[in-house]
């Protein structure tokens, strides 16, 4: 696998290094290596995938593009990018963690960012949230973060709560076990205790963190794989029928039907709320459009 070493020209040089298959975050406007052992997952020589959580700087998400497109003019112009945004990442992003995915709240110290010092005991609330691709972020440490249609991780440190609301699904219960292990495994480097309990069968030492349990909000099952995002979807014909290229919106309901793409046109699916665009080209269009749209 290919990683990134800091050089010395340019203000983001790289050069390839053989180390151990891992990931780069942007650190104090530097790339950091991180090694897959510590449990960050993996990637491959193509596509290339840079990754913007929902609280970064903008300066970070400007750097970060910058590194990968560098990274990518230094292999070739081979890797084909593709830009994640937190909460909205793609299948193939996301299949690279069958562990899961887990958003932390802290980042790293910078002159953008001053982080909580670690001295203090460790008192952090996951909310494990899906279906086929799961999730886990951290939330506010309240009862007003929970909800009965999703599983919970109160990690305390020595000790691992595993909370599992009475409307979770069958997936966010295996994943929530997966991913309470991981944490003691990974962080606590297994000394931590794991307990597993349900909804209305809180133990005191989490009531003393949390307080007394409240009514908590019903469940929201459409969020689990935040189907209605990722379904959203428009379908667009393109045409010059005219002499000029015209864009027409024709049809926002999924699915669509078959019989609404035209041989004599090209058409654009847009599914931009999954990460993904489809250009369909008929059988009968042979030119290039203008403007150097190409339907292919």
């Amino acid at each position: 696998m290919i990683s990134l070493i800091r050089q010395s020209s340019g203000p983001y040089p790289v050069r390839v290094s053989t180390q151990k298959d891992g990931i780069e975050r942007l650190m104090h406007m530097r790339e950091g290596f991180f090694p897959r052992e510590k449990g960050m997952g993996g990637y491959f020589h193509s596509p290339l995938m840079f990754q913007q959580a929902q609280k970064s700087s903008r300066d970070e998400q400007v750097a970060c593009a910058m590194l990968a497109t560098q990274l990518d003019n230094f292999l070739g112009g081979d890797p084909v990018q593709h830009r994640q945004v937190q909460g909205y990442e793609s299948p193939e992003f996301m299949n690279l963690f069958p562990r899961g995915v887990s958003y932390k709240e802290g980042g790293v110290e910078s002159g953008f960012r001053r982080t909580q010092s670690g001295s203090g005991p460790v008192q952090r609330l996951y909310q494990i949230k899906g279906k086929r691709n799961i999730r886990a972020k951290e939330v506010g440490l309240s009862w007003q973060s929970f909800n009965k249609g999703d599983c919970f991780i109160l990690d305390l440190g020595e000790t691992i709560v595993s909370w599992i609301g009475s409307q979770a699904n069958i997936f966010e219960k295996q994943k929530v076990r997966e991913i309470a292990a991981l944490i003691r495994d990974t962080e606590r480097h297994g000394k931590a205790q794991i307990t597993n309990i349900s909804e209305g069968e809180e133990t005191q030492e989490m009531l003393q963190v949390l307080g007394p349990v409240p009514e908590l909000k019903e469940s929201t099952p459409e969020e689990d794989s935040q189907a209605d995002a990722s379904n959203i979807a428009s379908l667009y014909k393109v045409s010059d029928a005219t002499g000029s290229m015209k864009l027409t919106k024709v049809s926002e309901k999924s699915p669509f039907a078959k019989d609404l793409l035209v041989r004599d046109d090209c058409f654009i699916l847009d599914n931009g709320a999954n990460g993904k665009i489809f250009v369909w080209k008929g059988k009968k269009i042979v030119h290039v459009y203008p403007n150097n749209l190409e339907c292919s």
